[in-house]
């Protein structure tokens, strides 16, 4: 903690007290208004309730595409619960509207009262009379931005008298089973100045940026956005939000495989050719508890797309990909015998609930996990081309210091593809503690690490990961897809989770998120290890220890031709420049071999090509590594090998 925050100062504040009261104004029937009295603050507003990047070469890193990681294992934290009855409950967790935060300058949404109470009654007054409201930017503007239908749409009530007292009983009563989590219990100013800081790269008008939200004791004490959800039309990020949340999707996937066991339909040591039969035969069979914990050794789906030339606007449907994995005869390793990253598991699991249960993943989760829990902002995109409402676009840096719109048109679901919001999140957290889902032992197997057959204990159970920060047991999933970037850390013992969901490619929500972390829990943490300065550039503090062998000679035209893959359905061309070698994929990338050992070359990135010959000599073939991948053979066309 900096030495300007003193002992004293709490990180989030005490709870003020909320009373329901009729308003007083204008009457009108059919929209019931409140006023909310703050016992502690003089503030009075209105109640209202809200309606990876995959460009870059095969011959580069892996495509980012999601987070998480090999950590140990954490604990759950008891439920807080809280004492209040339904009604004043409801009430209490009732967000504001949204709008520009002042502590923020000028970019981003939070939930707190409204400054612009006569621009929105003027929205509601539209509302009443045409029966939808007004065009975006036709009541004027926000510090500069525009407020667009968003902010209006929030809207409960304008300036109308409550006719009837208990039909504001009666609605309340009827909301809170889908009640928002935004509390009254507030961050300390202090606090909350710090964590703007965390994000004050991101926080502005012309520049995309992220949504957070920190949730302690089950009560979200923060929720806002920083940057913009849409730079065309202005419109800035708040809690309302929908992001894409790449690979954290996973953990939603693995709890609909939970569920199907409850229920009956599978079992998480099936063979998955029970459901999937179009997949090879192994000597081992391959169980969904090894998709689930990335020990089945299938080959990632998207290296292998990359591998075969494939660019980001190629449409690459669910059947395809079914039918490219199930051509793999190989696999990377044994089953349980080894644990890698596969996003190729999580997608067939969502091909296994479908042909277990009879309807989609999305189907299924939207029935079993988003609707019990009331998160009505979240679902699985499998349709590239709906429309979704608050939608934040994602976006890249371009080369002239600005961004460019980084979408995807991919409808795989399982290993990603939900969309939701940090509200929605926030409902999810609460599950963790007062379940809502399924059995009471959910969450207990969500949890168990994964475990190889040689016994060593993983730092990945189902869709999460499991580890410490500075001594405190977490559990966390990143995510990352096109334009988009998200992180979901809980510290189970602290009862705190911190989200991060970003539109940009270039944000890091993971050390984000634990750098609001290290603000919240700053005395209970134990102190940070310091880090021995690398002077390493960092192209080569990202990449491998570079291997060389000057010694090797190489004879090129032993190597030069066409190889072909079966499992890949493409062929790589092997050509010389001089003594120079280059391998050409299937999409016309021409790229450097370098030698690193006899029959061994590399290219830029994590490729390796290791060279097969038969007894007389003669190279007859090559096996591709690419990091997700191993083992790919390409034998040399004219061979038989």
């Amino acid at each position: 903690m900096d030495p300007d925050v003193t002992a004293a100062v709490k990180p989030w504040s005490t709870p003020t007290a909320v009373i329901m009261e009729p308003k007083t104004g204008n009457k009108s029937a059919g929209n019931p208004g409140f006023r909310r009295a703050d016992a502690i603050t003089e503030k009075k507003g209105d109640l209202r309730i809200p309606a990876g990047n995959r460009q870059q070469s095969p011959f580069g890193q892996n495509p980012v595409d999601e987070g998480g990681g090999e950590l140990p294992a954490g604990a759950a934290g008891d439920h807080p619960g809280s004492g209040a009855n339904r009604v004043a409950g409801a009430l209490n967790s009732l967000p504001q509207s949204f709008r520009i935060d002042p502590h923020a300058g000028t970019g981003g949404r939070t939930a707190a009262g409204s400054d612009d109470q006569e621009q929105d009654q003027q929205a509601q007054q539209h509302r009443n009379l045409h029966g939808h409201f007004p065009p975006s930017g036709s009541l004027g503007k926000h510090r500069g931005l525009d407020r667009g239908p968003r902010g209006a749409s929030h809207l409960l009530s304008g300036n109308e008298d409550l006719e009837d007292p208990m039909g504001c009983l009666l609605l309340v009563a009827t909301i809170a089973l889908c009640a928002p989590l935004i509390t009254d219990d507030r961050l300390a100013p202090e606090v909350q100045k710090k964590i703007d800081g965390v994000f004050s790269r991101w926080d502005g008008t012309d520049r995309p940026g992220c949504s957070v939200g920190i949730i302690r004791d089950g009560k979200l004490v923060l929720a806002r956005g920083y940057g913009m959800a849409n730079l065309d039309h202005a419109i800035a990020n708040g809690p309302d939000s929908v992001f894409r949340i790449g690979s954290t999707s996973k953990q939603f996937t693995a709890a609909c495989m939970m569920l199907l066991e409850e229920q009956g339909f599978l079992s998480l040591d099936d063979d998955i050719r029970k459901f999937l039969p179009e997949m090879q035969e192994h000597t081992e069979a391959v169980t969904i508890r090894h998709l689930l914990h990335h020990t089945s050794g299938i080959r990632d789906y998207i290296t292998l797309d990359r591998l075969q030339g494939h660019g980001d606007e190629y449409p690459m449907s669910v059947p395809e990909t079914l039918a490219a994995l199930a051509r793999q005869k190989g696999l990377n390793f044994p089953p349980g015998s080894a644990h890698l990253y596969s996003n190729s598991g999580y997608f067939l699991l969502s091909v296994i609930c479908q042909r277990a249960s009879g309807v989609s993943l999305r189907e299924y989760a939207d029935k079993n996990i988003f609707g019990p829990l009331g998160m009505t902002s979240s679902h699985y995109h499998d349709d590239h081309n709906e429309v979704v409402h608050h939608r934040a676009a994602g976006y890249s840096p371009d080369y002239d210091g600005g961004y460019r719109i980084n979408q995807t048109v991919l409808d795989h679901v399982g290993d990603g593809g939900v969309f939701t919001t940090v509200e929605d999140l926030a409902r999810w957290d609460r599950s963790f503690y007062d379940g809502g889902v399924g059995n009471a032992d959910l969450w207990k197997k969500m949890v168990v690490p994964g475990v190889l057959d040689d016994g060593k204990v993983l730092g990945y159970a189902a869709g999460l990961g499991i580890g410490k920060h500075r001594g405190a047991p977490m559990i966390l999933h990143g995510g990352a897809w096109v334009g988009y970037r998200a992180e979901m850390v809980r510290f189970p013992e602290h009862k705190l989770t911190i989200i991060c969901l970003a539109n940009c490619s270039a944000v890091r929500p993971t050390p984000l998120c634990l750098a609001v972390a290290d603000i919240l829990l700053a005395d209970e943490l134990e102190p940070a290890e310091e880090e021995e300065e690398d002077t390493r550039s960092p192209r080569r503090r990202r990449n491998r220890p570079q291997e060389s062998a000057e010694d090797v000679e190489v004879t090129a035209e032993d190597f030069v031709g066409r190889y072909h893959s079966e499992e890949l359905q493409v062929s790589y061309l092997i050509s010389r420049a001089g003594s120079q070698l280059h391998v050409e994929i299937a999409s016309g990338e021409v790229v450097p071999l370098r030698v690193v050992a006899i029959d061994r070359f590399r290219a830029s990135g994590n490729l390796r090509l290791d060279f097969i010959r038969d007894e007389g000599g003669e190279v007859i073939a090559f096996t591709l590594d690419a990091g997700r991948v191993r083992d790919l053979r390409f034998a040399r066309e004219g061979n038989s090998g």
